[in-house]
């Protein structure tokens, strides 16, 4: 009794012994697979952070790119005020210009007016210095 007592013990701590043995491969399984997973995550992780870099990377060159644009843009309105400043300058010169084009002509004008003035009052007193004579001439004559 005392040998089939030790026997039937030695039995239960056998089956206790393979029960323990099963949950501890089953656990070793868990442990494996989530080590696995653990390897997918960080393998994971480590595309996200480099896409995060890469992403940075593209947002500092898109500040740059962007303030070298706000930079051409200044220096664009910068040029075109410059341009409207000297337009405006050569439009004042035009109108001065056409304004003296204009007394000129004018002046001009007023000149040949008093060329022909004179021509008219030479012309008159040539005949009438031609009469006078022509006049003298046949009171000589008489």
């Amino acid at each position: 009794a005392a040998l089939s007592s030790a026997l039937l013990e030695k039995r239960q701590t056998a089956k206790a012994l393979e029960s323990e043995s099963l949950r501890a491969r089953a656990l070793a399984g868990d442990v494996a697979a989530a080590r696995s997973e653990l390897r997918h995550v960080e393998s994971r992780l480590a595309s996200a952070a480099a896409l995060v870099l890469e992403l940075q990377r593209e947002v500092a060159a898109g500040i740059v790119a962007l303030e070298r644009a706000r930079e051409e843009c200044a220096s664009a309105a910068r040029e075109t005020e410059t341009v409207r400043v000297e337009l405006r300058k050569r439009e004042t010169a035009w109108r001065l210009q056409e304004q003296r084009l204009e007394a000129a002509i004018n002046e001009i004008e007023e000149m040949r007016m008093q060329e022909e003035h004179a021509q008219h009052t030479l012309r008159t007193e040539l005949e009438r210095a031609a009469l006078l004579v022509k006049q003298q001439s046949v009171a000589n004559a008489e």
